[in-house]
């Protein structure tokens, strides 16, 4: 069976999806043993949507994956923040969907972004010490910048405080 993608900006509708999904996530991250998010912003999800800087992928109609992007990220990137770049967060994979690599598609639609809005690159920070997702971006043209810590700030949404990160660049230039 072909399989259809199509990349759209989420919607408040979407809201209770987009929050089981989340949950789905931090239990999956759980039995797996992977470091995981202690909680999530329903405030920073419904910011997302409103600021049209969520998407979601649809595979067949059906919603597979959520992604949100930004066009800086100061509090994680600091002096590294040269605004050149579209950055990558929270992407959440719903659970019949994994293993079609969709950060592929998620990389091509973030190209075509980049071109639209003058950028050159692609960053995205994940746990610095979760090998197997630093491979699997790895495995898509991301290569490590460094390795830091975020702020535990309310600034940033819960999920990211205080953690441990590795900070990742897509360069299609």
């Amino acid at each position: 069976m072909m399989l259809s993608y199509t990349i759209v900006n989420t919607s408040h509708d979407d809201l209770p999806f987009i929050y089981s999904s989340f949950d789905d996530a931090i239990i999956y991250q759980r039995q797996n043993g992977f470091p995981d998010w202690k909680d999530y912003s329903n405030e920073a999800l419904k910011e997302d949507i409103d600021k049209k800087r969520q998407f979601k992928i649809l595979v067949n109609g059906e919603v597979s994956c959520i992604l949100t992007t930004c066009l800086e990220d100061h509090l994680v990137w600091n002096e590294l923040e040269l605004g050149n770049t579209i950055y990558l967060h929270r992407i959440v994979t719903n659970k019949y969907f994994k293993g079609l690599r969709l950060v592929g598609k998620i990389v091509s639609f973030t190209n075509e972004l980049c071109k639209k809005k003058g950028r050159s690159k692609i960053r995205s920070d994940t746990w610095a010490n979760n090998e197997s997702i630093i491979d699997y971006y790895k495995s898509f043209g991301f290569k490590i910048i460094r390795y830091s810590f975020n702020p535990d700030t309310p600034e940033l949404p819960i999920q990211m405080r205080g953690n441990k990160v590795v900070l990742m660049e897509y360069d299609f230039a």
